[in-house]
């Protein structure tokens, strides 16, 4: 047996232009420094698009960048068409959500939480001094989590399940230069092959793809040697406001090509509400990953459940 793949010439994948980007980007910062009042950082992660960008980011967040979430936003558009269009395949058709699916999401998110809320109680002793304030927070924090995905299952959801990608971070997104590619979609390679099959709300991929934002550019900040470390806490805040922007341009451009798309809730407040449970489940899972394996930065996952709990839908 052999398997034949098609050659396709790509300049690099998207998590190196953001990378590149957001260096051009603090470059620009540094060099108006004096000039610039500390920036206000939105709770929702869909404050910001390209149509209403905070006025901190004109000038400073350039055009050429812009098109390229849009762009990137337009062609994930194009991916989750494709996957919910009707097929005579079970594994394919999409399917409508249903009270007993929704609970089901709610149930398992919250045994998520639960369950590294847990390991988090179980190594305090372990964890750094100057977290204890961070980590409190988040502890202190967990019944308003809890209450905020409940709207998950709350009201009737319209909206399908599909097959989706999976696993949609920046460097799945490889880039000619002109249009995207993405590729590996065969899901995250950790779960069961059965699972990675099951149909979902394509809104999981959009966080996916939030969180590889929000990495890539806390990457930048702390691991680019061009920047200085007595920098850092001076662009620390432009950088998480570029990563809003980001992505509030990337949704800008989804939500043109999905318009009145079957799979998407029709209910504006649903797409939040859904979006905002994906997230913080994802948040929750990413911290327990750094707790068991020794390795991250802790306060990054614990930094966004504060602020997408703060996010009034």
């Amino acid at each position: 047996m052999a398997l034949l793949k098609e050659y396709v010439h790509a300049e690099s994948d998207a998590q190196a232009v953001c990378l590149d980007m957001i260096d051009r980007f603090m470059e620009r910062l540094l060099a108006q420094r004096g000039g610039l009042g500390a920036p206000q950082i939105p709770d929702s992660p869909l404050a910001l698009t390209s149509r209403d960008p905070t006025e901190h980011m004109r000038g400073l967040f350039s055009e050429t960048d812009a098109e390229f979430f849009g762009l990137m936003g337009k062609r994930t558009a194009a991916l989750h068409l494709a996957l919910s269009q009707p097929s005579v395949d079970p594994n394919f058709a999409p399917e409508p959500f249903s009270k007993l699916y929704q609970r089901s999401v709610y149930q398992a998110a919250r045994s998520d939480i639960l369950r590294v809320v847990s390991a988090v109680e179980s190594k305090l002793d372990e964890l750094p001094e100057d977290m204890s304030n961070l980590v409190q927070a988040v502890l202190e924090g967990t019944e308003a989590v809890l209450d905020a995905i409940k709207g998950f299952y709350a009201e009737r959801i319209d909206a399908l399940k599909t097959r989706v990608h999976g696993d949609y971070h920046l460097a799945h997104l490889l880039y000619t230069g002109k249009d995207f590619l993405i590729i590996d979609f065969e899901g995250k390679p950790e779960k069961h092959v059965s699972q990675r099959r099951l149909k979902r709300s394509p809104l999981r991929d959009l966080a996916d793809l939030q969180r590889s934002l929000y990495y890539t550019a806390s990457s930048a900040l702390t691991e680019r040697p061009t920047v200085r470390p007595e920098d850092r806490a001076f662009l620390a805040p432009w950088v998480e406001l570029w990563h809003q922007q980001a992505f509030g341009i990337f949704m800008d451009g989804y939500q043109w090509a999905t318009e009145g798309a079957a799979f998407l809730p029709k209910e504006p407040r649903h797409r939040e509400v859904m979006l905002r449970t994906y997230l913080l489940n994802k948040s929750y899972l990413e911290l327990g990953r750094m707790l068991q394996t020794g390795t991250g930065r802790l306060e990054l996952p614990m930094h966004a459940i504060l602020r997408f709990v703060r996010w009034k839908v």
